[in-house]
């Protein structure tokens, strides 16, 4: 599913504050520009669900 060399995953629950830091740093990083395969990955609070599908 995920076919980048470089995975960014933000996970939290920006409904409960600081719980959604993760996803909030991983839209601000979306906004750059890079060199390279990225994926950026809004796991949201289903990181456990998405996990299996990164390879390592």
């Amino acid at each position: 599913m995920y076919n980048k060399k470089v995975a960014v995953v933000g996970v939290g629950n920006t409904l409960m504050g600081d719980e959604g830091i993760g996803i909030l740093v991983l839209h601000e990083l979306e906004k750059k520009t890079y060199s390279g395969d990225i994926e950026f990955i809004d796991a949201g609070t289903g990181f456990f669900n998405i996990v299996s599908e990164l390879r390592f």
